[in-house]
Parts: C-alpha cells; sequence; structure tokens
C-alpha cells in the first residue's frame, strides 16, 4: 500500500513538472503549494518504511531467531565431553558486535572496516588532473598511477574468564553480557593493534600500526618539534596535509598529551586554540578539527589526518568458543574470542605526524 502511494506521488510529480512552463503566477503558487504537500507525504511514507525495515531486521536477528539462539545454546551449555564447547560467530552477530566496537572507539569509528574473506586489496589511485576535450570530440583515456596496499589475515585472540554463575541469567541477560564482554575485550586489543601494530619483531606479524610509518623513520609527513608543543607546529602539520584530506581530517593523540600540551597553546592573539563550551556536552577539537583520544598514542606524539585511509579487514568469520579447563580450580569458564584481522594505513600522504625531534626522546 506504501509502495503503490509512493509510486502515485511520483507520478503526481511529473505531471505538476510538465505544467510548470506554461504556467501563470496564480497557478504556480497552486503547483508549488501540492508539491510541498506531496514533498512531506513522501518523507512520512518514507520514514515508515524505514521503521517497517528495521522492525522486520531485528525480529529476524531476536532470540527468537533459530541460527542466533543455536549459537548461544552453544555457549551457554558450555563443556562437552571434551571440555570446551564453541562455534563461528553468525555473520548479523559478527556486524553487532564489529558495531559495538565502532560505537566504544572513537578511533575506529573513523578508520575503514571492511569483513572481506580472504586477503584483500586496497587500491589507491593517485590524484590527477582531469582531460579538457572540445564538444563533440571522444575523451582521450589517460594513464592512472595506481598502487594497493593488500591485507592478509593475523589471529587475534583475547580470553574472557567469567563466573559460572553466567549459566543462570535469563536468556537475554546472557546474550548482552557475552557480546559486551567479547567487544571490551576486541575494542581495547584491536585499537592498540591499529595505533602500534605488532612492532618490528612480532612473530607472526600483525598489523601494520597508525604510528608505524613514523617509528620506522619512514613516514612522509613529520613535523618534529624540541621543547613545548607550539601553535606553529600544530598550523605546520596542517599546511603539511593536502587539501583533499581536510575534508574528514582529526588530530589523534592521548588525552595527557592533549590536556597537558595542546590545550595550553595560544595563538598569536593570545586566545587559547582549544575552545570548550561548558554548557554544552565535551567536544574536543583543535582550530575546528575533531580530536580522537587513545591512550595508545604515547606522550608527545599526534596525528593528523583522514582516518578513512587507515584500513581494517576482518578477513574470517569471528568465533567464540567457551572452555572449563581455564580457571577450572577457581571455579571460572572462560569464553575465547578469535578474530583474523589486518590493517594498514592505504595512503601515507593522509597523515602528518608531530613528533618530539629524535634527540629529545
Amino acid at each position: 500500500m506504501l509502495t503503490k502511494r509512493l509510486e502515485e506521488i511520483a507520478a503526481r510529480k511529473a505531471e505538476l513538472r510538465a505544467e510548470v512552463d506554461n504556467a501563470d503566477e496564480a497557478r504556480l503558487a497552486e503547483i508549488e503549494a501540492e508539491a510541498e504537500r506531496l514533498a512531506a507525504e513522501e518523507a512520512e511514507i518514507r520514514r515508515k518504511l524505514s521503521i517497517a525495515e528495521k522492525l522486520s531486521f531485528e525480529a529476524q536477528t531476536s532470540v527468537e531467531s533459530p541460527e542466533r539462539r543455536a549459537f548461544f545454546d552453544i555457549l551457554r551449555r558450555g563443556a562437552t565431553t571434551t571440555g570446551t564447547a564453541g562455534a563461528v560467530v553468525p555473520t548479523f552477530i559478527a556486524d553487532e558486535i564489529v558495531e559495538t566496537l565502532q560505537k566504544e572507539s572513537a578511533l575506529l569509528s573513523r578508520v575503514s572496516v571492511y569483513q572481506v574473506p580472504g586477503r584483500f586489496t586496497v587500491p589507491v589511485v593517485e590524484a590527477g588532473e582531469g582531460e579538457t576535450k572540445a564538444e563533440g570530440e571522444n575523451a582521450v583515456a589517460r594513464t592512472l598511477t595506481t598502487r594497493s596496499v593488500t591485507l592478509n589475515g593475523y589471529e587475534v585472540v583475547y580470553l574472557v574468564p567469567t563466573s559460572a554463575a553466567v549459566e543462570a541469567m535469563s536468556t537475554a541477560a546472557f546474550e548482552r553480557y557475552i557480546l559486551d564482554a567479547v567487544s571490551r575485550a576486541l575494542v581495547t586489543g584491536i585499537e592498540r593493534l591499529v595505533v602500534n601494530g605488532g612492532g618490528p619483531s612480532a612473530v607472526p606479524p600483525t598489523l601494520t600500526g597508525l604510528l608505524k610509518p613514523l617509528n620506522d623513520g619512514v613516514a612522509k609527513h613529520v613535523v618534529n618539534y624540541t621543547g613545548a608543543l607550539t601553535y606553529d607546529n600544530i598550523v605546520t602539520a596542517l599546511g603539511e596535509l593536502g587539501s583533499m584530506y581536510h575534508t574528514n581530517a582529526a588530530f589523534v593523540m592521548s588525552r595527557k598529551t592533549y590536556f597537558s600540551r595542546v590545550a595550553a597553546i595560544k595563538d598569536d592573539t593570545k586566545r587559547p586554540i582549544v575552545y570548550q563550551d561548558v554548557q554544552t556536552a565535551p567536544s574536543w577539537s583543535i582550530l575546528g578539527y575533531p580530536v580522537v583520544f587513545s591512550d595508545f598514542v604515547p606522550d608527545g606524539v599526534v596525528v593528523v589526518g583522514d582516518l578513512r585511509k587507515y584500513a581494517v579487514n576482518f578477513s574470517a568469520p569471528m568465533r567464540i568458543d567457551v572452555s572449563e579447563h581455564y580457571g577450572f580450580g577457581a571455579g571460572l569458564r572462560t569464553y575465547r574470542a578469535l578474530a583474523v584481522v589486518d590493517g594498514a594505513p592505504v595512503d601515507q600522504d593522509a597523515f602528518v605526524y608531530i613528533a618530539p625531534a629524535p634527540s629529545t626522546v
């Protein structure tokens, strides 16, 4: 019914559009008024359809879903004859976990997150100039400079010990408890890897962290400073960042760096570059650019850039297993979350690093 009405509105709009060119002032006013009524009706219908779609999705993934119920039943029953039990996380539950990761971590909410099976190659096209041509002539194809970053899959494991009393929870409470516990473990671990990676001596290697180019001395854009961080350091870094990255640019740093170093900086007119309206909820920014906090960024180091140019891929279905063996003596039941993940900056030009000069570290 609602869809049919949308079709009728579209047809009526087309009729009104055909009248506009030859309509006098009085008729134009009538057409405008009817167009506004049709637009309002269309918006309301689309809102209702959107609500209906959300309710349909919730119904499919609710506790009554056989797949969801079977998955949590396995985790709730716990040990089998082998002492362990587990299952691959269904896709819609994995989506819930990833969504929670992005809500809990301001950093993960801004990077590009994918769930592509196997090795995932992210193509990067270098910015180039367009071609001009005369009207009616064929366009001449230009050869674009392209490169790519390939993301593999490394196992990231987190153990979540819990009391065996979780068996007594209601079904809904148990589901929420497990998803929250797993998400909290993953968000901390994956954010740490996104910032710092696995380190140069990690065996096997893990994610290429956001700071790895800086730590390895191969970053393309670095602003070093000696002593206190200054206003000039901040604006120099913003000047180093290409214009195409500014729309989605953000600063990344620890809270300690922000409040002990950046908040004290003033511009040439003695005004702080950090402004916070005490009448509103905290919304941290520097010269209009949002600030993303991460405790895994070392003190004194600041990154500014387009975080969408850092890619994270979950290359295999997540798994959650439960064991009665680990923590048996303490009466604990341990859940193990296993994610196969990789990440890397896909465009070095998208990031500028502000860091203490090497001799001062």
